[in-house]
């Protein structure tokens, strides 16, 4: 229900701004943002709808929501270049047909979130062999995953640094098995999100 709200205003927002949305890129902006609290996503997508003159990337959405990093976090910080580095390795090892191929290293919940917001493992892939975007998406994915690992939830700060890595890097991307191998997301398709007209229960 509350991802069929959020495509809604993503539809009602392209609307407003005169944009164009395919379902693949409702998909992605709906994985992207999936882990944002529900109420304040949908006020910002209410105020862009209000507000903007062009269509919101995915890292402009975040932001409003959570808030920018701030600027005492650089974009140098060692922990997030190794998580780039293993991102680029799990991109490497991933196929768009059959998701993430069995020697992709294992994710982390926050480098898996921070990949998602930069646009997933197949935004990241287009830009291999030196394409023009890819000083962005590392940019970007260091600017989010320095965001997201100050916003980390208070119960994995309660088990400890160490203890809380541990977990999550048993965490593979939410991608279901198909013959044994991991496959493609078993996302809703836009159409089956937006059906109907029930308001929120």
């Amino acid at each position: 229900m509350q991802r069929r709200e959020v495509a809604k205003r993503l539809i009602a927002l392209a609307e407003a701004v005169g944009e164009t949305l395919t379902e693949n890129r409702v998909d992605l902006y709906l994985q992207a943002l999936a882990g944002l609290p529900f109420r304040e996503l949908v006020g910002c997508l209410e105020a862009f709808i209000l507000e903007a003159r062009w269509f919101p990337k995915i890292p402009d959405i975040r932001d409003r929501v959570l808030g920018p990093v701030p600027d005492k976090k650089l974009l140098s910080d060692a922990e997030a270049e190794v998580a780039w580095e293993k991102v680029l390795n799990f991109v490497d090892k991933w196929h768009p047909d059959i998701g993430a191929l069995q020697d992709a290293p294992l994710l982390t919940e926050l480098e898996r979130r921070a990949l998602y917001s930069i646009g997933g493992p197949a935004q990241v892939q287009g830009q291999f062999e030196g394409g023009p975007g890819m000083p962005f998406l590392h940019r970007d994915f260091i600017a989010a995953f320095q965001r997201l690992r100050l916003a980390e939830t208070p119960g994995l700060q309660l088990v400890g640094k160490a203890e809380s890595r541990a977990i999550l890097g048993k965490i593979r991307l939410d991608l279901p098995a198909v013959g044994g191998k991991p496959g493609v997301s078993g996302m809703q398709s836009i159409a089956e999100i937006t059906q109907g007209d029930e308001a929120p229960r």
